[in-house]
């Protein structure tokens, strides 16, 4: 199964103080992987440097084969993200900012813009509000609207940094289906990086856990904890996420 990311023995030292250290890791076409591990463990500094922001002081991390220290502009093309939450200007409709941010996509044309608004609009349910103004729009719907920017490009890959804080129950069952959905239909693969322990049992098949900048465990979500999370044993991912932690 081909990889959509590839992640090799990278290292990010910051005034000599190494944040992450030779992790490696890669996600297939189609899945969605949690990207766990407790405050401080290197997890934004990761991001950051899968999303472009930050260069890895040493090793490669490439998107769809594209090594993005060499060539960020096309790697960034097959990528979406949500970092942290999405701003948008509040006096501004749904469509009005979703038209801002195509322009940040050169390889659509105007048209191709157009087409693609509306259709991420229809993706993630926002057809009927995309007029009104995103200032009036609830946690939920600002979540989805941050997601259909993200997928504005028609990404292969979406990194979504913890979506669901501050989402009632319903907000987060509509993100969770909205995830699940673009896997399915569109063979979207997925880096969720959050601290909801049991959204993330839900929604992603892989996971990756780190702990002060190193990679403690990865593999299928059904395998943590000795095969309980998905045996007859009854078993949580946090319970095996704590005893990860704590060894």
């Amino acid at each position: 199964m081909s990889s959509v990311l590839e992640v090799n023995d990278v290292t990010k030292q910051i005034k000599g103080r190494t944040i992450i250290d030779g992790i490696s890791f890669s996600i297939p076409k189609g899945e969605v992987c949690g990207f766990l591990g407790p405050n401080g463990s290197g997890k934004t500094t990761m991001i950051r440097m899968l999303t472009g922001l930050l260069a890895p002081t040493k090793g490669r991390i490439a998107i769809n084969g594209i090594d993005m220290k060499k060539n960020r502009t096309e790697a960034a093309l097959k990528m979406g993200a949500i970092v942290e939450s999405p701003i948008f200007f509040p006096y501004m409709t749904g469509r009005g900012n979703l038209r801002n941010l195509a322009r940040l996509h050169p390889n659509l044309s105007i048209q191709e813009q157009r087409e693609r608004i509306e259709e991420v609009l229809g993706i993630v349910g926002l057809t009927a509000r995309a007029d009104d103004r995103v200032g009036t729009y609830s946690l939920g719907m600002k979540q989805r609207l941050g997601v259909a920017q993200a997928i504005l490009g028609n990404p292969d890959f979406v990194i979504l940094d913890e979506p669901a804080n501050g989402l009632d129950p319903m907000g987060m069952r509509d993100l969770r289906n909205l995830i699940l959905s673009l896997r399915e239909k569109y063979n979207m693969s997925f880096l969720i990086s959050s601290h909801l322990l049991d959204e993330i049992q839900k929604v992603c098949s892989q996971l990756i856990l780190i702990k002060d900048g190193r990679k403690v465990w990865s593999g299928r979500t059904v395998e943590l904890g000795g095969g309980k999370l998905g045996g007859n044993e009854k078993g949580n991912l946090e319970d095996a996420f704590v005893e990860l932690m704590t060894r």
